[in-house]
């Protein structure tokens, strides 16, 4: 009679299969929390500021083409303001975007719709619902979002049909947006220490619509979108 030998795996090569599989889903987490938001970004060195403005509070505004030959044409405007409050606190203001609502002109709402794993209180990928408010014209979008505190950094793009779709199949609470007026909402900000009481704030966002709209209404969103912002956040970071 044959006896069959069933041999145990060697406790050593299991051990480092157990490792490889732990390093894998290690790895494929961080993958899912690092994948990159698209949005249009800005070196900030590029640019030169005037001090003078800075140190009296103005909004200095700079402009970039990002057309390419399959978005077409795409132009950024940035706008830079000196904070006279300390990079903390700053960073607090600019990234807790629920808050908003309660001091900036035009937002309804931001809500946190979903964190994705891999994150912490200084690093994090979310995604956030918005809805603009403005005379003449409401507009609901969704955004993928990546914060960096230790670089001052965010930037946000908002997400497609396909995404939204896949998300959804996933059981997470997401929503289509105002597509047949809006095309594209990205954007990126920074911060950077001016000294240890002031903090100089770069905010670049862009807004693309659907269709024509009539001047007045290009020209309310792009103020809402970027002066009363830039003014409002100043205005509360400032708060004693």
């Amino acid at each position: 009679m044959h006896r069959f030998n069933m041999h145990k795996p060697n406790t050593c090569t299991q051990n480092r299969y157990n490792y490889q599989i732990v390093c894998f889903l290690f790895s494929l987490l961080l993958c899912i929390f690092c994948v990159p938001v698209n949005a249009a970004t800005w070196n900030v060195e590029d640019y030169t500021l005037d001090q003078e403005d800075l140190l009296d509070g103005d909004i200095q505004t700079f402009e970039k083409d990002f057309s390419s030959g399959e978005e077409g044409e795409k132009k950024g405007v940035m706008g830079v303001i000196l904070i006279k409050a300390p990079y903390e606190k700053v960073w607090g203001v600019i990234s807790d975007w629920e808050k908003q609502s309660d001091f900036v002109p035009g937002v309804e709402y931001f809500k946190v719709k979903h964190v994705f794993p891999g994150g912490d209180e200084k690093t994090w990928r979310s995604i956030v619902e918005g809805k603009l408010d403005i005379p003449f014209i409401s507009l609901s979008y969704t955004l993928d979002t990546e914060f960096d505190k230790a670089a001052g950094t965010m930037v946000w793009n908002m997400l497609s049909q396909e995404d939204i779709k896949k998300y959804q199949d996933q059981k997470i609470d997401v929503n289509i947006a105002d597509e047949d007026r809006l095309k594209n909402v990205e954007g990126f900000g920074k911060i950077k220490a001016y000294d240890e009481k002031s903090t100089i704030y770069f905010y670049a966002p862009i807004v693309e619509t659907s269709v024509s709209l009539p001047g007045f209404v290009e020209r309310a969103i792009t103020n809402v979108s970027l002066s009363k912002y830039l003014h409002a956040i100043k205005g509360r970071a400032e708060e004693k």
